[in-house]
């Protein structure tokens, strides 16, 4: 019998996952709670077989939970439960998440993930795997973006517009242009706030 805890902040989503499991045979769920710290302080945590961790929820988000787990001797696997393919799926696989799926999948891809699970297998959808390949690029950036392509992006954080930025640094508003395309490129990002956004998440600016 597999055992399950499902840890979620909305209660329909919980019932409605915990149906899934419990229409499959030789599965049970054992408990479902509401946010982090309950799922740390549940008596059972420790004899589950899977643990079902939504990444948002309060008082303690997915990851600071599987932070917490990694440093107990006895602790279940955990499936990540999400319903954004983020960078965040990445930092759960490196925090200990044994896999990922998203909340939209069918009933019957979740109870095929719990139970690879349970045998100690990984699980990685589609859109998990493309967000965990984007945050193993994001990684590289650093190396990746040229110095002036970091000097026109601290300016555009700023505020500054190309004439401006050129007049700066000595180029002209067509280099300028032509260092944020490349930058664009680099971070996959939509346009200029976008590209700021992206360089900060990542430490560079």
């Amino acid at each position: 019998m597999i055992s399950v805890i499902i840890a979620d902040d909305h209660p329909l989503m919980r019932q409605g996952i915990a149906q899934v499991v419990r229409n499959e045979v030789g599965m049970e769920v054992v408990a479902d709670v509401a946010n982090g710290i309950e799922v740390l302080e549940h008596p059972d945590l420790h004899r589950v077989d899977v643990l079902l961790l939504d990444l948002s929820m309060p008082r303690l988000d997915g990851i600071g939970v599987l932070r917490i787990l990694a440093e107990r001797p006895r602790a279940p696997r955990v499936l990540i439960l999400t319903a954004h393919s983020d960078e965040r799926i990445a930092e759960a696989i490196e925090a200990g998440a044994a896999g990922c799926i998203m909340k939209d999948s069918p009933p019957d891809d979740l109870a095929a993930a719990v139970r690879t699970t349970a045998r100690g297998g990984s699980v990685l959808g589609p859109a998990a795997a493309d967000a965990v390949v984007r945050a193993a690029r994001m990684a590289a950036l650093p190396s990746v973006l040229s110095h002036r392509e970091r000097d026109v992006l601290r300016l555009v954080a700023e505020g500054r517009a190309n004439g401006a930025i050129g007049t700066q640094l000595g180029i002209s508003e067509t280099t300028v242009k032509t260092h944020l395309q490349h930058a664009f490129g680099k971070l996959e990002a939509r346009d200029r706030a976008h590209a700021v956004t992206i360089a900060r998440d990542r430490g560079l600016l």
